[in-house]
């Protein structure tokens, strides 16, 4: 838990320019590597991080990878549903995410029609741990603005 819930020691533009070699295995060496050189700040205060530890001991990580175990199914369910979204939409996108990276939002558009997009700067891959208040502003502007 407290290495993945960390806002990254680097820019998206500073993990591009890595040796190809060290982006592969960025992860997997990050958990071999002690943890006092583990980059990044840490977002989960020791309540937090209690919290969480407590929970997935209770009930384990299964639910929280059930979507990527199950993604071949899912993939194959949902080959018949229609491949347009036709409801207002609102992407938020961080800034220097390395996983959801913002240019992974590029062509949603022609897949829905009302697309709303941000990005949200000097921002990693936990938008509302990093960044909470201007990724609520963003929500509850874009809900009154539509909805009210």
């Amino acid at each position: 838990m407290r290495f993945w819930y960390r806002k990254s020691g680097m820019t998206l533009a500073e993990f591009d320019a890595l040796p190809a070699e060290f982006k592969n295995f960025a992860f997997l060496n990050g958990f071999k590597a002690p943890e006092d050189s583990w980059g990044g700040i840490q977002l989960l205060n020791k309540e937090e991080l209690a919290y969480y530890a407590a929970a997935f001991r209770k009930t384990g990580f299964e639910g929280g990878i059930g979507w990527y175990r199950n993604f071949t199914r899912n993939w194959e369910n949902s080959a018949d549903l229609p491949t347009k979204i036709d409801v207002p939409c609102l992407m938020i996108s961080a800034a220097d995410d390395i996983v959801l990276r913002p240019e992974a939002t590029n062509g949603m558009e022609n897949y829905i029609a009302d697309l709303e997009k941000h990005i949200i700067p000097d921002c990693g891959h936990w938008t509302q741990a990093e960044q909470p208040e201007a990724l609520n502003t963003l929500i509850v502007d874009w809900l009154k603005r539509r909805f009210a």
